[in-house]
């Protein structure tokens, strides 16, 4: 069985998985927000670069790049 889809079609099961992904995508981010506080006060890193496949990445004040893992 083949599935033959065009550009328009293709953009909007994107958007739509996109649009469904959104909530589990933002609560995961707001996994970090403890975490990164608590670097903050032990100030062992300078900031994050991104957050990706619950993983913050970041840099320390060393200059090193480090990962954390948000579910733990």
């Amino acid at each position: 069985m083949r599935f033959h889809f065009n550009k328009l079609q293709i953009m909007r099961i994107i958007a739509f998985c996109l649009l469904l992904l959104f909530p589990f995508i933002s609560k995961g981010q707001s996994k970090f927000e403890p975490l990164r506080k608590q670097l903050i006060e032990k100030k062992t890193y300078e900031y994050v670069y991104q957050f990706e496949n619950n993983y913050a990445v970041f840099r320390t004040f060393n200059n090193k790049m480090g990962l954390i893992d948000s579910l733990g």
